[in-house]
Protein backbone atom coordinates (compact mmCIF):
# COMPACT_ATOMS: atom_id res chain seq x y z
CA UNK A 1 0.00 0.00 0.00
CA UNK A 2 1.57 3.42 -0.95
CA UNK A 3 1.28 6.79 -0.11
CA UNK A 4 -1.78 9.06 -1.27
CA UNK A 5 -0.93 12.85 -1.50
CA UNK A 6 -4.27 14.85 -0.37
CA UNK A 7 -2.10 18.02 -1.17
CA UNK A 8 -4.31 20.80 -1.86
CA UNK A 9 -7.83 19.27 -0.82
CA UNK A 10 -10.12 20.59 1.09
CA UNK A 11 -10.25 19.76 5.01
CA UNK A 12 -13.77 17.49 6.17
CA UNK A 13 -16.64 19.54 6.83
CA UNK A 14 -14.97 22.75 6.49
CA UNK A 15 -16.48 24.76 3.80
CA UNK A 16 -14.97 28.34 2.59
CA UNK A 17 -17.63 30.76 3.46
CA UNK A 18 -20.44 30.50 5.83
CA UNK A 19 -23.05 33.03 6.90
CA UNK A 20 -26.05 33.81 9.34
CA UNK A 21 -28.27 36.35 8.93
CA UNK A 22 -31.15 37.23 11.90
CA UNK A 23 -33.70 39.60 12.53
CA UNK A 24 -36.36 40.75 15.66
CA UNK A 25 -38.70 42.57 16.38
CA UNK A 26 -40.37 42.95 19.76
CA UNK A 27 -43.57 44.21 20.84
CA UNK A 28 -44.71 45.55 24.40
CA UNK A 29 -48.41 44.33 25.20
CA UNK A 30 -48.70 45.68 28.78
CA UNK A 31 -49.92 43.90 31.06
CA UNK A 32 -50.15 40.74 28.77
CA UNK A 33 -46.09 40.56 28.30
CA UNK A 34 -44.18 41.04 24.92
CA UNK A 35 -44.20 39.62 21.80
CA UNK A 36 -41.36 39.24 19.26
CA UNK A 37 -40.70 37.93 16.16
CA UNK A 38 -37.93 36.65 14.54
CA UNK A 39 -36.31 35.32 10.92
CA UNK A 40 -32.81 33.80 10.38
CA UNK A 41 -31.34 32.94 7.02
CA UNK A 42 -28.25 30.75 7.03
CA UNK A 43 -26.22 29.94 3.85
CA UNK A 44 -23.17 27.50 3.99
CA UNK A 45 -20.87 26.99 1.03
CA UNK A 46 -19.75 23.66 -0.57
CA UNK A 47 -17.91 21.30 1.37
CA UNK A 48 -16.68 17.73 1.44
CA UNK A 49 -17.16 15.08 3.82
CA UNK A 50 -13.78 13.34 3.68
CA UNK A 51 -10.28 14.30 3.01
CA UNK A 52 -10.46 12.59 -0.63
CA UNK A 53 -12.79 15.62 -2.38
CA UNK A 54 -14.49 12.98 -4.73
CA UNK A 55 -17.07 14.55 -6.22
CA UNK A 56 -18.41 12.52 -9.72
CA UNK A 57 -20.42 15.52 -10.48
CA UNK A 58 -17.90 18.14 -11.66
CA UNK A 59 -15.48 14.79 -12.84
CA UNK A 60 -13.32 15.40 -9.57
CA UNK A 61 -12.23 12.12 -8.88
CA UNK A 62 -13.20 8.44 -9.42
CA UNK A 63 -14.89 7.34 -6.47
CA UNK A 64 -18.65 7.65 -5.07
CA UNK A 65 -19.31 11.32 -4.35
CA UNK A 66 -17.81 12.56 -0.86
CA UNK A 67 -19.29 16.51 -2.11
CA UNK A 68 -21.97 18.27 -0.12
CA UNK A 69 -23.57 21.23 -2.13
CA UNK A 70 -24.21 24.87 -0.74
CA UNK A 71 -27.37 25.25 0.71
CA UNK A 72 -29.21 27.97 2.55
CA UNK A 73 -31.68 27.60 5.32
CA UNK A 74 -34.44 29.46 6.81
CA UNK A 75 -36.09 29.69 10.06
CA UNK A 76 -38.85 31.45 12.01
CA UNK A 77 -40.45 31.85 15.20
CA UNK A 78 -42.89 34.51 17.25
CA UNK A 79 -42.43 34.07 21.39
CA UNK A 80 -44.95 35.45 23.62
CA UNK A 81 -43.51 35.97 27.22
CA UNK A 82 -45.86 36.90 30.02
CA UNK A 83 -45.09 39.94 32.23
CA UNK A 84 -43.67 38.15 34.87
CA UNK A 85 -41.49 36.09 32.91
CA UNK A 86 -42.82 32.57 34.00
CA UNK A 87 -45.08 31.55 30.85
CA UNK A 88 -43.47 31.42 27.50
CA UNK A 89 -44.70 30.26 23.48
CA UNK A 90 -42.94 29.49 21.02
CA UNK A 91 -44.70 28.82 18.06
CA UNK A 92 -42.22 28.11 14.87
CA UNK A 93 -40.93 26.37 11.48
CA UNK A 94 -37.87 25.27 10.58
CA UNK A 95 -36.79 24.70 7.38
CA UNK A 96 -39.58 27.24 6.11
CA UNK A 97 -38.46 26.23 2.15
CA UNK A 98 -39.31 22.71 3.07
CA UNK A 99 -35.39 21.99 0.99
CA UNK A 100 -33.56 18.34 0.94
CA UNK A 101 -30.55 19.70 2.63
CA UNK A 102 -27.77 17.11 2.09
CA UNK A 103 -25.84 17.28 5.72
CA UNK A 104 -23.61 14.29 5.58
CA UNK A 105 -22.29 11.87 2.40
CA UNK A 106 -20.17 8.64 3.22
CA UNK A 107 -18.95 5.67 1.13
CA UNK A 108 -19.41 2.26 2.81
CA UNK A 109 -17.03 -0.50 1.63
CA UNK A 110 -20.56 -2.35 0.74
CA UNK A 111 -20.15 -2.45 -2.72
CA UNK A 112 -18.94 1.12 -2.68
CA UNK A 113 -22.29 2.49 -2.15
CA UNK A 114 -22.52 6.32 -1.36
CA UNK A 115 -24.85 7.15 1.61
CA UNK A 116 -25.81 10.71 3.35
CA UNK A 117 -28.00 12.12 5.66
CA UNK A 118 -30.24 14.97 5.58
CA UNK A 119 -31.06 17.60 7.13
CA UNK A 120 -34.94 17.55 9.02
CA UNK A 121 -37.74 18.71 6.38
CA UNK A 122 -39.64 21.67 7.09
CA UNK A 123 -40.69 21.45 10.92
CA UNK A 124 -43.08 23.40 12.88
CA UNK A 125 -44.93 23.46 16.14
CA UNK A 126 -45.28 25.18 19.40
CA UNK A 127 -43.61 25.06 22.52
CA UNK A 128 -45.14 26.11 26.10
CA UNK A 129 -42.39 26.47 29.07
CA UNK A 130 -43.19 27.22 32.56
CA UNK A 131 -40.13 28.46 34.76
CA UNK A 132 -40.57 28.09 38.43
Amino acid sequence: MGTLNLDGNKLPYSPEWTTHVGIQYEWELGDLGSLSARGDYSWVDEQFSNAFNRDLSSGVGTGPADYIPSYSLVNARLQWINTGGSWRADLYVKNLADDAILSNSFLTNVNDRTFGTYLAPRTYGLKLVYSF
